[in-house]
C-alpha cells in the first residue's frame, strides 16, 4: 500500500498548472481512479480550459527517470512517429527541486473517450477499422530504427555518469539521423524496477548491442535474486506441492546465461531497437466521441523503453480470447454445435469466436503491411523466444518451467535451433545426471499442477480475481472473503500433506 502513496501540494500543483494555460485560478479538481503505477486528476480552469495532471506513484519506477523517459518518449512519438499523444504543456522529474513536493507531469485532456467504454458494444467491421489504425501506429515505431537499447530522455536529463551522445535512429526512408535534443539512458521498463528491482544496483544501460543487452538482462535477475530479501511468492502458481528457492531460480539463469549466444534470432532485422507502446488495452486509447472508430490518442507511456522487435511484437491486448493460440494466418473456424446451446452459453462461444476472428485480421493485417514485425511474432512462437523471455521475469516465477524446458524440450530440439546451426552445430551444452533430471521434472509437475488450481480459481472469481489490478474498493471485501474461501479450498483440496499445508500458509499471496 506505501508504494502507492505519494504526498503532494495539491495547491502549488494547481498554482502551476493555471499558470501553464494562462488561467487565473483552477475551479475545479476531479480525482480519477488509481491507476497502479500514478494518481491522475483533472484541473478545470476559471476560463473553462481542461488540463491532466500526473503523479508517479513510489512503485511507478526510478525517481526523475521515469518521469523524465515518459515525457521524453511521448514528444518523439508525437513529434517522430505521428503518434497521437496529449501534448505535456509543464512536468518536474526532480521532487526535491519543485514546490509540489512530487515529481509530476501536467498535459492536454485528450478530447474523446476511451476506447473501453464502448468496445465490448463494438461490432467487429468497426473493430477491425481501430485494428487498422493500431497496425498504422506499429508500423511507424517499427519503421525508427535506434542504434541503442535503453530508454529515451532528453539529452540534459541523462547523467553525466552514463555515457552520453546524440541519439541516431534510421528513420522510415533509411536515412541516419542525429538529434542532440534526444539521448539513450537507463531503461526504465517495468521489468527493470518492479518487485525491489528499483532498489537493487545492477547496471541500467544503454547498450549498443542485442548481445550485452541480453547478458544485462540475465545480470540483473541474477542480482536481484541474491540481493532481495526474501524469494518472491509466486503469482502463477499456487506454492505448496513445489516450493520456490533461490537456489533453483539461480539455476535457472546460469542456464539462460550459458544459453543467450544459441537463442538469439539469426534474422538480425527482428532484433533492432525500436521504441514501442507495450499495454494497448482498451483504457490507454481514446477515440472520437462522434466516431468511435477514430483513434484520437494513445496514453501511458510510462516505462516505455528501446527494445528489440521481436520483444515489442506483443498481440494487442485487446486481442485477448478464449482457448489454444492462433496458429499463423489460420482462419478459425466456426464453432459447430452453436445451435445445441442455451441462448446464455451460445452468446458467450459466438463472441469468442468473433474475438479470434478479430485477432485472425489482425495477423493477417500485420502479415500484408509489415512483414518484419510479422516474422518478430512467428520467432515469438519457437522455444527460442521462450528461453529469451522466460528469463527476464526469473526473480517472481518460471524457474521450475525453465529447468524442464532446458532439461526436456531444449534437448530434443537442439539441433533444430536457428542458431545453433549458424554456430556450426555445437552439443548440447548440459550434463544433467538422472537424478538432477528427475528432480527439475518433478518440481514442474508439482508448480504445474499449482498453476491449474490457480486457474480455478482466477476462472471462478471473474472480474474480483486480483491479478496485476486493483480491486474497486467497492468489491474489495466481496474479493477478500472469496480469496479467503478459495485458500480454505486449497488447504483441503490442493496440498497433499502437512506439510504442503504449512507450505500453501506460509506463500500464499493473496492477503494474511
Amino acid at each position: 500500500m506505501f508504494q502507492r502513496q505519494v504526498k503532494l501540494d495539491m495547491n502549488q500543483l494547481a498554482r502551476i498548472a493555471s499558470q501553464t494555460v494562462e488561467a487565473n485560478f483552477v475551479a475545479k479538481i476531479k480525482k480519477y481512479p488509481d491507476g497502479l503505477h500514478s494518481k491522475a486528476f483533472l484541473l478545470t480552469m476559471d476560463s473553462g480550459v481542461e488540463v491532466v495532471a500526473k503523479v508517479p506513484n513510489p512503485n511507478a519506477g526510478l525517481a526523475h527517470f521515469t518521469t523524465a523517459s515518459e515525457v521524453a518518449s511521448m514528444d518523439f512519438v508525437r513529434d517522430i512517429c505521428a503518434t497521437t499523444t496529449p501534448r505535456v504543456l509543464a512536468w518536474s522529474s526532480k521532487a526535491s527541486e519543485n514546490p509540489v513536493g512530487a515529481e509530476y507531469i501536467i498535459m492536454e485532456k485528450v478530447v474523446g473517450m476511451s476506447l473501453s467504454s464502448v468496445w465490448n458494444s463494438l461490432p467487429i467491421d468497426k473493430k477491425t477499422v481501430i485494428f487498422k489504425q493500431i497496425s498504422s501506429y506499429q508500423q511507424a515505431w517499427a519503421s525508427i530504427k535506434f542504434q541503442q537499447y535503453g530508454s529515451l530522455y532528453y539529452a540534459a536529463d541523462v547523467s553525466t555518469q552514463v555515457e552520453r551522445s546524440p541519439i541516431c535512429y534510421r528513420d522510415k526512408d533509411h536515412r541516419e539521423v542525429q538529434d542532440d535534443r534526444f539521448a539513450v539512458g537507463p531503461n526504465v521498463s517495468r521489468n527493470t524496477v518492479d518487485f525491489g528491482r528499483a532498489q537493487v544496483n545492477f547496471y541500467r544501460g544503454p547498450w549498443s548491442s542485442l548481445e550485452e543487452y541480453c547478458i544485462s538482462t540475465g545480470n540483473r535477475e541474477i542480482a536481484c535474486v541474491e540481493e532481495i530479501h526474501a524469494v518472491h511468492k509466486p503469482y502463477v502458481s499456487i506454492a505448496g506441492r513445489y516450493i520456490p528457492t533461490r537456489a533453483k531460480k539461480l539455476s535457472a539463469l546460469q542456464a539462460y546465461m550459458k544459453l543467450i549466444p544459441f537463442l538469439l534470432p539469426t534474422d538480425r532485422s527482428i532484433t533492432t531497437s525500436h521504441i514501442w507502446h507495450t499495454d494497448l488495452h482498451s483504457e490507454n486509447i481514446f477515440i472520437s466521441a462522434e466516431d468511435p472508430t477514430k483513434i484520437v490518442a494513445i496514453i501511458d507511456w510510462q516505462a516505455a523503453a528501446l527494445s528489440p522487435l521481436y520483444e515489442n511484437a506483443l498481440q494487442p491486448a485487446l486481442l485477448e480470447f478464449e482457448g489454444s493460440p492462433l496458429n499463423g494466418l489460420e482462419r478459425p473456424e466456426k464453432p459447430h454445435n452453436l445451435n445445441d446451446l442455451e441462448p446464455a452459453a451460445r452468446k458467450a462461444v459466438f463472441a469468442n469466436w468473433m474475438d479470434k476472428m478479430l485477432a485472425s485480421y489482425y495477423q493477417n493485417l500485420i502479415y500484408h503491411t509489415d512483414p518484419k514485425l510479422y516474422q518478430a511474432i512467428q520467432f515469438r512462437e519457437n522455444i527460442s523466444y521462450d528461453l529469451l523471455c522466460w528469463a527476464r521475469n526469473i526473480l517472481i516465477d518460471g524457474e521450475a518451467v525453465y529447468l524442464k524446458q532446458v532439461v526436456h524440450d531444449l534437448k530434443s530440439a537442439w539441433s533444430t535451433l536457428p542458431g545453433v546451426k549458424a554456430l556450426k552445430d555445437p552439443p548440447y551444452p548440459f550434463n544433467f545426471s538422472s537424478e538432477e533430471e528427475t528432480e527439475i521434472m518433478n518440481d514442474y509437475e508439482d508448480m504445474f499442477a499449482g498453476i491449474e488450481f490457480l486457474n480455478q480459481i482466477r476462472e471462478a472469481m471473474g472480474p474480483l480475481f486480483p491479478d496485476d489490478k486493483t480491486i474497486d474498493h467497492r468489491d474489495y471485501e466481496s474479493a477478500k472473503d472469496l480469496l479467503e474461501f478459495y485458500k480454505r479450498n486449497v488447504l483441503q483440496q490442493f496440498a497433499r500433506n502437512d506439510k504442503e499445508r504449512d507450505a500453501v500458509l506460509a506463500w500464499w499471496p493473496y492477503g494474511s
